[in-house]
């Protein structure tokens, strides 16, 4: 078994905070459809908002809804 994990991107890679919940919701949940299908039932467990575009509501939706801890990069 492979033992890495797996992060969420987005599907369109979009600023996050400029969408709606649903299309939040959507942008995250076709990513990880598609990861299930196609890694044989793998379940992503982090997620990088595109440009580093979040917020605590996307964060909150990415946590409560999908299960997923917002990684971000350092500024070094």
């Amino acid at each position: 078994t492979l033992d890495a994990d797996i992060a969420v991107h987005t599907w369109t890679h979009p600023y996050m905070t400029t969408l709606s919940n649903e299309q939040v919701v959507a942008e995250l949940g076709y990513t990880l459809q598609l990861i299930y299908n196609s890694t044989g039932g793998r379940i992503a467990r982090y997620w990088r908002p595109p440009y580093g575009d979040s917020d605590v509501r996307v964060d909150a939706i990415a946590r409560e809804v999908f299960g997923l801890t917002t990684v971000i990069w350092n500024q070094e």
